[in-house]
C-alpha cells in the first residue's frame, strides 16, 4: 500500500460524508440492524485525527472542518455525518 497517512487521514469532509468508507456502512448496518459498534468507533477517531503532509501542512478544507468539530462530535455526526 502506497498511501501516505496524509492521504489516508485528510479530507475530512469527503471521508465523513453518508456516501463514503466509514458513514455508508453505519447507514447500511443500521438498516439490516446489525452491529456497527466497531466501526463507529473508527468514525469517532477519524473525527478527531489531524493529518499533515511533509511541510507540516493541513489538507486546505480540513482547516475548516476542525474549526466546526470544535462545535463538537455530536455535531459532526449530525451536520456532516447526517447520522
Amino acid at each position: 500500500m502506497s498511501d501516505t497517512i496524509f492521504k489516508v487521514g485528510c479530507d475530512l469532509y469527503q471521508k465523513l460524508s453518508p456516501e463514503d468508507r466509514l458513514v455508508a456502512p453505519i447507514i447500511a448496518a443500521k438498516r439490516i440492524n446489525k452491529p456497527y459498534d466497531m466501526i463507529f468507533e473508527v468514525l469517532q477517531a477519524a473525527i478527531s485525527f489531524k493529518a499533515i503532509d511533509e511541510n507540516g501542512n493541513y489538507f486546505p478544507s480540513d482547516k475548516k472542518f476542525f474549526k466546526e468539530a470544535e462545535k463538537g462530535v455530536e455535531y459532526v455526526l449530525q451536520n456532516i455525518c447526517k447520522l
